[in-house]
C-alpha cells in the first residue's frame, strides 16, 4: 500500500504532510480495483455484493474549481468558486473531498469543475526529506593545540595495578 501512497503523492506533486489523506483516497481505490485473488471480483462488491461505481473516479491531485456558497450575490465581478486540490472520495458518488488551497481546509463539494491532469505547484514546500544543516565553527590555534591531546583519550581508564610507573 506505500507504493500505492507514494507513487499517488509523487504524481500529484504533493507534499509530504498529504501522507494520511493519499493513504485514504489509495484505501478507497484499492477497494474498488478487481483483484486476481477474489477472482476478479473487488473488495467493495465481495463485501457488499453489489458492483462499484467508478463512473465519478477522476485524477488524483487534479486540480478543481468548487461552488462557494454564501457569496455576496449583490456583486457580479466576485468569484463564484474557490480553487482546490483533489484529494479524495466518499461513498457518496456525488461529493468528493477537495483541499481548498486559499482557506488551507478540506472541504466537500459536489459542484465541481475538475480539470484533471492539471497539477497545483506547492511553493515552499518540497515533497522530499532534507537533512540539516549544520553551522561550521571555526577553532583558534589555542583551542586546536589545547583539544589535540583530548581528542585521542579514552573515556575509560586503566585499573591503578595496570598502569606502569611513569
Amino acid at each position: 500500500m506505500i507504493n500505492k501512497v507514494r507513487a499517488l503523492l509523487y504524481q500529484a506533486g504533493l507534499p509530504n504532510y498529504f501522507w494520511g489523506e493519499v493513504l485514504l483516497a489509495s484505501v478507497f481505490l484499492y477497494n474498488r480495483t478487481p483483484h486476481t485473488a477474489l477472482k476478479g471480483v473487488t473488495p467493495y462488491e465481495k463485501k457488499t455484493g453489489v458492483k462499484p461505481d467508478i463512473s465519478f473516479i477522476r485524477i488524483f491531485g487534479s486540480i478543481t474549481f468548487y461552488k462557494v456558497k454564501g457569496l455576496d450575490s449583490h456583486n457580479k465581478l466576485k468569484a463564484k468558486a474557490n480553487k482546490a486540490v483533489l484529494i479524495g472520495f466518499t461513498d457518496n458518488a456525488e461529493v468528493y473531498k477537495l483541499w481548498d488551497i486559499e482557506l488551507r481546509k478540506v472541504v466537500y463539494s459536489r459542484d465541481v469543475e475538475i480539470i484533471e491532469g492539471n497539477f497545483y505547484t506547492f511553493d515552499n514546500c518540497s515533497t522530499e526529506v532534507e537533512e540539516p544543516e549544520f553551522e561550521k565553527t571555526e577553532l583558534s590555534e589555542s583551542d586546536s593545540e589545547s583539544n589535540s591531546d583530548s581528542d585521542y583519550e579514552s573515556d575509560s581508564e586503566e585499573p591503578e595495578a595496570n598502569k606502569s610507573p611513569e
